[in-house]
Parts: structure tokens; sequence; C-alpha cells
């Protein structure tokens, strides 16, 4: 896992031993993203323009939004983009913009992360570390995951 320093956007970059299609299931899957992320399921159409939802599943079956954004771009396998929405101090909402970029090497994948821009948001620079964090912790899953994706099929 690499990161790269620029605290206007959060960048991470690693290689997954599992090919791109792979990857992607994993990236936009409900099943695979609960696995990986806070629990949660990514709902969405994919169509340019609608909605995408993590949604935390309930024990009631019921499910409770949190994280919502649009989808920018759908192009499977290689690369998805949201805008993500943050509620501000004020009670408005900001956003960022959330970009995953899969590429084919000879050994697998390499997956590429990047949110932001913090730079413009009230409170940026804190909204900044804890997308860091939270991208820390979430990614060595996201790998887990598709290697666990990988030696199911």
């Amino acid at each position: 896992m690499l990161a790269y320093e620029n605290h206007c956007w959060v960048n991470f970059g690693c290689h997954i031993k599992a090919h791109p299609e792979e990857v992607w299931k994993v990236i936009i899957q409900p099943e695979f993203t609960q696995q990986y992320m806070y629990n949660c399921q990514l709902h969405s159409n994919w169509e340019i323009g609608s909605e995408a939802i993590w949604k935390e599943p309930m024990e009631d079956g019921s499910f409770v939004d949190r994280v919502n954004a649009t989808v920018l771009k759908y192009k499977p396998p290689h690369l998805v983009s949201f805008c993500v929405y943050h509620k501000q101090p004020d009670h408005q909402f900001a956003s960022t913009k959330l970009i995953f970029q899969i590429k084919p090497v000879d050994s697998g994948s390499e997956l590429t992360i990047a949110q932001g821009d913090f730079s413009e948001l009230i409170n940026g620079g804190q909204l900044y570390k804890e997308c860091e964090k939270g991208w820390r912790f979430v990614l060595p899953k996201l790998i887990e995951t598709c290697k666990h994706n990988l030696l199911e099929h």
C-alpha cells in the first residue's frame, strides 16, 4: 500500500493479485463492500448522475444510510467515481470526489483510490485526516476481500 502525501487529496495505491474484473466486483457489489467498508453495502443503479449510497444493514432487516454520493463516471472494470457528500459544521453539505481506478498489470491489478479536494471545505484539514485514517483501515480489508473472492471462484 502506497500513500501519497498531498493535503488536498487522499491518495492510495496498491497491487492486488487479482484480475481487474475481480477487483471491480469487490469495489461495486454490495455483498463485497459490506466485508470491508464498515459493514456497509454500496447500492446504485450505476447510471451517471444517479445516487450511490453506502447502507448499513440492521438486525431488523432495515438499512441506515451512512454515506451518500452521486455517480460521476462508471467505466467497468477500470474506473468509477463519485461525488461524496459531507455534512459541515454549519449544517450545510460539501462534497469531495472519490475515484477508484483499476489498471491491469502482469501479476494482477493496480488499484488507485483518490479522494479530495479537501482544501476548500470547512474543517477540510480535519476531514482530510479522517478520510486518510478511514482509507488506511479499509484498504487492507479491501485487498483481503479480493483475495477471498478470487479463492472462491
